[in-house]
């Protein structure tokens, strides 16, 4: 999914000849001191922001986040602008198989060996790995439709 996701934002960012697109500000908004930073200080060019930005997303947001849930899909929306909440009756089950699923792997992969307080059945992982597929199956061409189409969902807050 991120490397789905971090495409489609190198694709718009970089398109010529085009309007800035959305997602390219929000990421502008979120990462100016770091663009500044990366050109001594100077606000860069116009062609040179473009493999920048997706650069800061990939290493500030899509490298870090190597997680499954709610919160993981949030870290990786929020710096395009990208608001769950406007999305949320059409992804609402698709989030809660995904939160479902990394808590149960989370809680198993953490635990000491044998200290887990709940007995996992082949066939429940089984169903909440497929539940999941079927989840981000929904999810991520919602996503990358609202990123390719250039939209700003909603200006999330920045913070």
């Amino acid at each position: 999914m991120e490397n789905q996701i971090l495409q489609a934002v190198r694709e718009v960012v970089s398109e010529p000849n085009t309007a800035p697109p959305a997602i390219a500000l929000s990421l502008v908004a979120q990462y100016a001191d770091d663009l500044k930073g990366q050109n001594r200080g100077k606000v860069p060019g116009a062609y040179d922001i473009a493999g920048k930005l997706a650069g800061l997303y990939e290493s500030k947001v899509i490298k870090p986040n190597n997680g499954i849930r709610r919160k993981s899909v949030v870290a990786m929306c929020k710096p395009l602008g990208l608001d769950l909440d406007d999305l949320a009756p059409d992804i609402e089950s698709a989030l809660t198989a995904l939160d479902t699923l990394g808590a149960k792997r989370g809680a198993a992969a953490h635990s000491l060996r044998g200290a887990t307080q709940e007995v996992i059945h082949a066939h429940q992982a089984r169903a909440w790995v497929e539940d999941a597929l079927v989840a981000l199956g929904q999810l991520l061409p919602l996503l990358l439709a609202k990123i390719r189409r250039r939209e700003l969902i909603h200006v999330a807050e920045m913070s």
